[in-house]
């Protein structure tokens, strides 16, 4: 049995310039969309999101995060990309190229400004689209680093949207104040407070840039907004084994159901005998609200070994002869503890009864997915 819970993963901020004595605002710039590298989703899979964005950092080069193909269009025959001119360079290998349509590809080789291969084959219908430079993995002009927060109301916070599934954790970064003139074009976001190739995200300041002059400080506003589905119940009828149908559900979304890849510590899997429906989601935080109803049957879920690149990993959990016998099983899952009480994440309910007896083992398994939102 596989049922699949994802997370996308989304980060927006604002860049100004604050007067170090009184904290004024003089200079800003607007909100922008920021690159989640790859090595920013491989993380996700040893430390929890939140972890990812703890440092900011600032530096002075320009170099593009991504590069906008305009007029000229591309097409992909089997494993080839063909542009229509010149639009391609030697530095797009280990780049995505993501189609206007939709279609994301990774580049593997370069043969000419108008030819490039992909790790990937398949035709895809000839559109214009934008080469991300998802490879990239530090700044390339660093000057600055800061785990400084703002202490003002709001500069720090998490926020639930129940109706549209996001959670979303806000940092503001406060940098030292300025002992001279310099100007900042390129910022990033790290787990770690030192310089170097360890970025969870980077992106190039708009225009040119901010320049700050001595007693001022930079000052940012991130924003990780992190997207959990399948929020609605949806059909799942291959997931039960005894007959009937099947649909799945997140459900009991809280601060701590966007359960982080990282956190092998929580990882339960359950049968459950009760038929109730799904829980809402809660919209605040705190004690997720009581467990399921009726006989409950618990198995630690064991996480396959991450592989880097995959941005998922299975779940498995073995009720072996003697665990979970019962000729009524309504639901299965995966979730959380919490002070010993078990709350679900992704639940499975069954229209009809499934059978586990003592001649089986059942083995659930449950995937585990996440990944970055681009927009080109």
């Amino acid at each position: 049995m596989l049922a699949t819970l994802h997370r996308s993963a989304s980060v927006f901020y604002r860049a100004c310039v604050i007067d170090s004595a009184t904290g004024r605002e003089v200079a800003a710039l607007p909100r922008k969309k920021n690159l989640i590298l790859n090595q920013g989703l491989d993380m996700v899979a040893s430390q929890r999101w939140s972890t990812c964005i703890n440092f900011a950092a600032a530096g002075s080069d320009a170099t593009p995060t991504r590069r906008d193909s305009g007029a000229v269009t591309v097409s992909r025959a089997a494993a080839t990309l063909t542009a229509s001119a010149g639009f391609f360079v030697p530095e797009d290998v280990g780049r995505l190229f993501k189609f206007n349509t939709g279609e994301e590809v990774v580049v593997s080789a370069y043969t000419s400004a108008t030819s490039v291969n992909t790790t990937t084959s398949g035709t895809i219908a000839a559109s214009a689209g934008t080469m991300w430079a998802v490879n990239q993995t530090g700044l390339l002009a660093e000057l600055a680093r800061t785990g400084t927060y703002g202490t003002a109301g709001g500069d720090n916070s998490t926020t639930l949207d129940t109706l549209a599934g996001t959670l979303t954790q806000r940092r503001t970064f406060i940098f030292p104040p300025e002992s001279a003139l310099r100007t900042y074009r390129e910022v990033g976001w790290s787990p770690q407070n030192d310089a170097g190739a360890n970025l969870f995200g980077r992106d190039v300041l708009p225009g040119a840039g901010l320049t700050l002059v001595a007693g001022q400080q930079l000052k940012i506003v991130l924003d990780l907004v992190i997207t959990v589905e399948p929020l609605a119940p949806e059909s799942a009828d291959a997931l039960a084994w005894s007959g009937g149908t099947a649909e799945q559900q997140l459900e009991n979304l809280w601060y701590g159901s966007t359960f982080d890849p990282s956190d092998a510590g929580s990882r339960t899997v359950f049968l459950g005998e009760g038929t109730d429906a799904f829980i809402l989601p809660r919209v605040t935080g705190g004690d997720p609200g009581g467990p399921l109803s009726g006989t409950r049957y618990t198995v630690g879920g064991i996480a396959d070994a991450y592989v880097a690149g995959s941005h998922e990993r299975n779940v498995t959990a073995v009720f072996t002869l003697n665990d979970g016998n019962s000729a009524a099983i309504r639901c299965a899952g995966y979730g959380w503890t919490w002070f010993s009480s078990l709350y679900p994440v992704l639940r499975v309910r069954f229209s009809a009864n499934q059978v586990k007896d003592s001649d089986h083992t059942l083995t659930l398994t449950f995937r585990d997915t996440w990944g970055r939102v681009l927009v080109n």
